[in-house]
């Protein structure tokens, strides 16, 4: 059996690899010792070097040079979590050390939350909930809400989740429209999405709904600019990055559009200041 050793902090080895999955790893591989965290891991370099294979998820260890020189023997990373660019390395993919992830699995849930607070906004829930919370009464006077036939929703990204979201709003026939600089013409038409610009996005949509990678280039992207652009009772929903929004213009446009919302299911920092 190759040998493997869990490196992550316990509450998510609980989350993510709850014991019966524990159990039934355990029988295929020699664990060389008890589930630790990255500072367990590395104030333990004689465990480190006898790893082959490395599972983990959120809280991994960078694989950077100075963990590959404590884990010499290590081949192999099983990765209980989404995007790897956070741990990767060039030296990893030097030393031909092999990672899988489980962005597939960890995008169903998310499309699903997304899709359900879409269309919980575009019934208008959040304005009818501080409605009645300051007002004490249950009947509105007037209802200007998008509700679901037909309605527009715009999408920031179409990789793994924004394709998923896609697929799962096809059943509520609104208008899908994205932007997505890598997403070709043909893969928008199949998944029935016109391509627009970021302002279109902003400007048309009754929700909007991010879907990019915190990357250089989409740090702050979504700006005082474009959310000042949004529609009336649109709303905002982040499921990606938090580093995607500049916080002190969302702060501010919401402060002045009152009948505008957003649903932050990601900050930057965790939890925001």
């Amino acid at each position: 059996m190759q040998k493997a050793l869990f490196i992550l902090d316990d509450t998510i080895r609980e989350r993510v690899y709850p014991n019966d999955l524990y159990d039934s790893i355990a029988a295929e591989v020699d664990l060389i010792a008890p589930p630790m965290d990255a500072r367990e891991a590395r104030a333990n370099p004689s465990v480190l070097r006898d790893m082959e294979i490395l599972m983990s998820s959120w809280s991994c260890p960078k694989l950077d040079v100075e963990f590959l020189a404590q884990a010499p023997n290590l081949r192999a990373v099983f990765y209980g979590a989404g995007t790897i660019k956070g741990i990767e390395s060039a030296e990893m993919w030097a030393r031909g050390i092999r990672i899988s992830h489980a962005a597939a699995a960890n995008g169903i849930s998310v499309a699903q939350f997304t899709v359900g607070q879409i269309l919980l906004s575009l019934k208008g829930v959040w304005p009818e909930m501080a409605r009645v919370k300051r007002d004490h009464r249950f009947l509105a006077k007037s209802r200007d809400y998008a509700g679901l036939h037909r309605s527009r929703v715009g999408l920031v990204g179409l990789g793994l989740i924004g394709r998923q979201v896609c697929e799962l709003l096809r059943a509520f026939d609104p208008e899908i429209f994205a932007y997505d600089p890598l997403a070709t013409e043909a893969a928008a038409s199949e998944l029935g999405v016109s391509l627009v610009n970021l302002e279109t996005v902003f400007a048309t949509s009754q929700v909007i709904s991010l879907h990019a990678p915190w990357l250089p280039e989409t740090e702050g992207m979504i700006d005082r600019i474009l959310l000042e652009l949004m529609s009336p009772y649109s709303t905002l929903i982040n499921t990606a990055r938090g580093a995607l929004v500049n916080e002190d213009d969302l702060i501010s446009v919401l402060g002045s559009r009152p009948d505008l919302y957003a649903l932050l299911d990601v900050t930057n920092p965790e939890p925001p200041s």
